[in-house]
Parts: structure tokens; sequence; C-alpha cells
């Protein structure tokens, strides 16, 4: 049975979210989501550490650098330690290293040209960065 047509992205990507990243307002400091660290205990706001000044966004038509936005985390009040960022869910953004964040339209245009078409990441990139050239 060849199931190759039958492939389907396991979510549904319709165009306002696309559009979301066009008008995307990400405000300048980017502070943790999380409230509770897994143990219950808080994240207050006094242990926040500056992670990033600077981040460069990764859209579907367009490489951002924004060196007026600053990454934060923190760690819980616990003995545990733990520690959490920001992670960008909120804005549909994947975070790769609190320096460089991904938009979810991307990952979706790569994902479902993987699926037709077999390219590697990189040749998806390499034709991006060319596309990006070319519109100035």
């Amino acid at each position: 049975i060849n199931t190759s047509k039958n492939l389907s992205i396991p979510f549904s990507f319709n165009t306002s979210q696309t559009q979301i990243s066009d008008g995307l307002d990400l405000p300048h400091k980017l502070f943790p989501e999380k409230s509770k660290c897994q143990n219950g205990y808080d994240y207050p706001e006094s242990n926040l550490t500056l992670e990033n000044t600077g981040i460069i966004l990764y859209l579907e038509n367009d490489v951002q650098e924004l060196k007026d936005h600053h990454v934060y985390s923190s760690h819980c009040t616990g003995p545990c330690q733990c520690l959490t960022g920001f992670e960008g869910q909120s804005f549909l953004l994947l975070n790769l290293n609190n320096r460089h964040f991904i938009h979810y339209g991307l990952l979706y245009d790569y994902s479902e040209l993987m699926t037709h078409s077999k390219n590697p990441l990189f040749s998806y990139l390499e034709a991006k960065n060319s596309k990006l050239s070319r519109m100035g």
C-alpha cells in the first residue's frame, strides 16, 4: 500500500495563523510563562536572570534581528532550583537557544515541503535564503 499520498500534517494551519507573523507584536521583555515549577515552587520576579539581549526571528518571509528585545529566565524558590525561561509558544515561536526563535509558520512550511518532496532542512533553508536575498 502506498500511503505517501495520504500523509497529512497533524494540525491545521489556517490563513489567520499565517498572518500572525506578519504583524507579530512581541514584547521587548520576554519573561518565563510558567509561575510554578514541576515540584510546586514559585518562580518569583526577584529571581529573573537576563539570558540574552537581542533576538533573531526566523519568519516565513523574513529574518529579523531585534536588538532591543531581552530574554529572561528564572530559578524557582525551592531546593530543586528548577529553571524556566521564555518558551515562545504563546507567540507561535520555537525558542532554540534564547536568541534564535523560529515561527511555527516556517516550521509548517518546511514540514509540508519535506513530506511531499523529501528535501532535507539544509536545502529548504538554502532556498529560503535565496528567496529572501532576491526580495531585498
